[in-house]
């Protein structure tokens, strides 16, 4: 699926779940990222891969279902959309100034008890998750 290059929100699966495509996520990174860096946040990028072995399964649109719970984690403030357009979900969180690892690894651990929660075993076996604290953007 080819990159949607205007930045908008996108419909996902039958309901009124939507995300922000590829342009427009990656449009909110920027200026969060230079937020952070006025504001002394810390940014937290999760990013959500379903292997292509789990579109097979007889669940329909695993990305979908991703997002579904992805929504469930986040705050007003938080964003959640498309970090590669139908591959990679990703959510990013803001946190006040706490250490790192710890907030790193308490929006790790509550995200991924919510798959295990809310997402068939034959789709949370083929997620791959990753998250990553970015640094803050300085305005050049």
């Amino acid at each position: 699926m080819p990159a949607e290059l205007t930045p908008a929100f996108v419909p996902l699966g039958t309901g009124m779940l939507r995300a922000y495509n590829e342009a427009a996520f990656r449009y909110f990174l920027s200026l969060e990222r230079k937020r952070a860096a006025r504001s002394v946040q810390q940014l937290y990028l999760m990013l959500v891969k379903v292997s292509s072995r789990a579109e097979t399964v007889v669940y329909p649109q695993p990305l979908a279902r991703v997002f579904s719970v992805l929504t469930t984690c986040v705050r007003e403030i938080d964003l959640v959309g498309w970090y590669r357009e139908g591959t990679i979900a990703a959510a990013l969180f803001a946190a006040d100034g706490a250490a790192v690892a710890t907030v790193r690894e308490h929006v790790s651990a509550r995200v991924l008890h919510r798959f295990r929660d809310m997402l068939p075993e034959e789709i949370t076996a083929q997620l791959r998750t990753r998250i990553v604290n970015l640094q803050p953007l300085n305005d050049a």
